[in-house]
């Protein structure tokens, strides 16, 4: 059995897939599979996987039907049989000593998550971004009230035996920050984390067709985020959690999604949620979104602090000049 698993599920990003797939294999860490889940690619991705394998043993390819990254998730931890679990995202990259510090972070203190930082790469360059987790032995604090540190999966080197817990994972057919649910559970369950300080793991943010990126799945992401915030709030396991944050972050994102462009925002949105005002926390989050301040900060601000009054009008005029 190897040491590490690292699990890939692949959707159409054929243009990415070699200098992912290559910067997993030139680690420096070497006993580790790599278990690469086609997710029903339209494009050249399959043929590429398939050829890839031929080359190295480790990478084993399975081909499946389209039902979204969840359940290619579900299906990568059936595969895998290494001791620890690592995820890579098909249009990312990692460098070369990435698993090996993650490893030796990981064993010597023996815990049952590590986690890193990472570097976005987009058309402005790059910039890093820390995964602050100030309580190591209570890091929920910090990934849903405080949102300091992400949910993503690709910054975490997990223990496999976590995910022998069959509630782990959110239900099928929400795709879009499943991995907030995911790693809320894994911290949950864990009874030890670590961080350390490196940036290792690189986000291509110029993949426009990515579930999260791609404005044609503006609607499903509406709905999965939607449903995010219900799992959240109807899980007895997270009934002590202030999920303020989470909310206004849910919401920021659906508006710019969905409804920055129209002149008048539908009635429904300002009262999605229905949580009580934190006007601290909701500053906290357009600023950690790097919103300057400004009538794009107020606008925001207002609509999403249910001021309608104020955010109607405002919003009618900046929407108007906004098309022009």
């Amino acid at each position: 059995m190897p040491e590490i698993s690292v699990i890939t599920p692949v959707y159409n990003t054929e243009k990415y897939l070699l200098k992912c797939l290559n910067s997993i294999k030139n680690q420096t860490f070497k006993d580790f599979e790599v278990i690469l889940i086609d997710d029903g690619s339209k494009d050249a991705s399959p043929a590429i996987l398939d050829e890839f394998a031929k080359t190295d043993a480790r990478f084993k390819v399975f081909h499946k039907k389209n039902e979204g990254v969840t359940k290619a998730r579900k299906d990568g931890i059936e595969y895998a049989t290494g001791t620890y679990i690592a995820w890579v995202d098909s249009d990312d990259w990692i460098e070369e000593n990435h698993l090996e510090q993650l490893y030796n972070a990981i064993t010597a203190n023996n815990a049952d998550i590590c986690v890193c930082n990472f570097v976005k790469e987009d058309k402005t360059g790059c910039t890093k971004y820390e995964e602050i987790i100030s309580n190591l032995s209570n890091p929920l604090s910090n990934l849903i009230e405080q949102c300091s540190c992400r949910g993503c999966l690709w910054t975490k080197l997990i223990k496999k035996s976590l995910f022998d817990n069959s509630n782990v994972f959110p239900p099928d057919g929400i795709n879009c920050w499943e991995d907030v649910i995911i790693s809320a559970n894994l911290y949950n369950l864990s009874k030890s984390t670590v961080h350390i300080p490196i940036y290792t793991y690189h986000v291509n943010d110029l993949n426009e067709s990515s579930i999260t990126r791609n404005k044609k799945n503006a609607e499903i992401n509406m709905t999965d985020k939607i449903n995010v915030i219900k799992y959240f709030e109807n899980n007895e396991r997270f009934k002590n959690l202030d999920l303020s944050y989470l909310k206004y972050n849910a919401k920021f994102f659906i508006l710019l999604d969905c409804f920055m462009t129209q002149k008048k925002i539908p009635e429904d949105f300002y009262n999605l949620f229905g949580e009580k005002n934190n006007y601290k926390i909701l500053i906290t989050v357009l600023k950690d979104e790097q919103v300057s301040f400004g009538p794009r900060f107020i606008e925001l601000f207002l609509i999403l602090a249910n001021i309608q009054f104020l955010a109607k009008p405002l919003h009618y005029l900046l929407a108007n000049l906004r098309q022009k």
